[in-house]
């Protein structure tokens, strides 16, 4: 048996009032209750709860033991979904549940942070019985090469739409092998994030032509260069393709003109560049897509794109639908800050955030002056040492009088800047403020704002 976990009294008397419950049973929520192997032992021997169709025993300290208890049960026929998530239930515990032959009907299965490794993934590989599974989350658990191979080898599972393998090593071979896997063709959502595929597993992921269904595919932090993402861009079956998730590799200036020469992916809707170093230049391409007209949110934070690459995103008027822009982190300075206030396209943009850029008083007086994002609801300058200055000429804005979050930490403001913000008579909505400790904004500021906005939470540590 498992480590012995430490139970207190009333979570005996929770399990045992659980474990008298009858056929009627249909959803038992232990999550978190740390009832380890011997109460997940006692749960497996119910027999009478043949009616249960939902099982949560997440973060209970359950090791292999327990788990096996679980699989050996039969009566639970109508079982859909069954969350192990956040236990150690290892190899051992895995091979265990694929064996199982009862849970026809099973449909979710979250065995995430469970240290399976591949000698498990493989296993559960193997299982032939849960032909019904639709959404299976194994992240975290150490799965390498010959893992990813042993899943890609499945067959049964045939309605499979969600596939979660995020922080698994699998490396180019299992990319490889599971971009060849041709029974998972309702695949909708495909997480290989932190995965280490590099551009030879991308390019195969790229020439999958069994994947019609994908819409949501998060492939960051893999180092990924230019020719992976050119295999990925090149792609012509992903053609429902909603949400591109590229963040975190290295795929600088060349690579982003690459994705940006795309021609399907006409229902995109989410694209998310940022820490790709893709400069000025990056930006620029970027913006001369025209394929993606229904783009709602554009992330491309710490890339160095400095002034131009913002003007030339700006500039561009295919992006109505924009909603979402995250440019923080890239140094464009006051010249950056004045080009995207002018932008006149995005009457959509809700959340705007410009963290980190070296934007002075000037750049925070040009974008107070913006007329055109009358929905901005959030929106974040901090880290850039507008002053004072920067925060009276915020408080002449008129426009934006959606505007309900407004983070101005580490901005350098004073009681004398905060005092000018409660002159504004637009933001009518504004719930939260972000500004620096009391050595910047003092009582007096604090205590113009709370009068000005008595609903208002002002929060005096950074959160972004």
């Amino acid at each position: 048996m498992g480590i012995a976990c430490v139970t207190s009294r009333q979570e005996e008397h929770m399990l045992d009032s659980y474990l008298k419950q009858g056929e009627s049973l249909t959803t038992l929520n232990l999550n978190n209750k740390k009832i380890g192997d011997e109460g997940a032992i006692a749960v497996s021997k119910k027999t009478t709860w043949t009616n249960l169709t939902t099982l949560n025993l997440k973060s209970n300290r359950i090791y292999a033991e327990g788990a096996i208890a679980i699989s050996n049960n039969t009566p639970w026929k109508k079982l859909t979904t069954l969350n192990l998530r956040s236990n150690r239930i290892n190899a051992e515990g895995a091979r265990a549940l694929s064996e199982n032959k009862s849970w026809t009907n099973l449909t979710t299965l979250d065995l995430s942070f469970n240290w399976i490794r591949d000698e498990g993934a493989s296993a559960l590989g193997k299982n032939t019985s849960w032909t019904n599974l639709t959404t299976l989350d194994l992240s975290y658990n150490s799965i390498g090469t010959e893992g990813g191979s042993g899943l890609s080898e499945n067959t049964a599972w045939t309605h499979l739409t969600t596939l979660n393998l995020s922080r698994n090593p699998i490396g180019p071979e299992g990319a490889i092998a599971i971009s060849k896997n041709a029974s998972w063709s309702k695949l909708t959502i495909l997480n290989l994030s932190y995965n280490q595929i590099g551009d030879e597993g991308a390019i195969e992921l790229g020439r999958n032509t069994s994947w019609t269904n994908l819409t949501n595919l998060n492939l960051s932090k893999n180092k990924i260069g230019v020719e992976g993402v050119s295999a990925i861009s090149k792609s012509t079956t992903w053609a429902n393709l909603t949400t591109l998730d590229f963040s975190d590799n290295k795929i600088g200036a060349e690579g982003a003109s690459a994705i940006s020469k795309n021609i399907t992916w006409t229902n995109l809707t989410t694209l998310n560049l940022s820490d790709n170093n893709i400069g000025p230049e990056g930006a620029n391409a970027i913006s001369q897509n025209t394929t993606w007209k229904n783009l709602i949110t554009l992330v491309l934070r710490s890339n160095q794109v400095d002034a131009a690459g913002v003007r030339a995103l700006s500039n561009g008027t295919i992006w109505t639908n924009l909603t979402i822009l995250d440019l923080s982190q890239n140094y464009f300075g006051d010249e950056g800050a004045t080009a995207i206030s002018r932008n006149t396209t995005w009457t959509n943009l809700s959340t705007l955030k410009l963290s980190k850029n070296s934007i002075g008083p000037d750049g925070a007086n040009a974008l107070s002056k913006n007329a055109t994002w009358a929905n901005l609801s959030i929106f974040d300058l901090s880290y850039n040492s507008i002053l004072d200055q920067g925060a009276i000429a915020l408080s002449q804005n008129t426009t934006w009088a959606s505007l309900s979050t407004l983070n101005l930490f580490d901005c350098l403001i004073r009681d004398e800047g905060a005092i000018a913000l409660t002159k504004n008579v637009t933001w009518t909505k504004l719930a939260i403020l972000y500004l620096s400790p009391n050595n910047f904004v003092g009582a007096k500021g604090i205590s113009a704002l709370r009068a000005r906005w008595p609903q208002i939470r002002i929060r005096q540590q950074f959160s972004v």
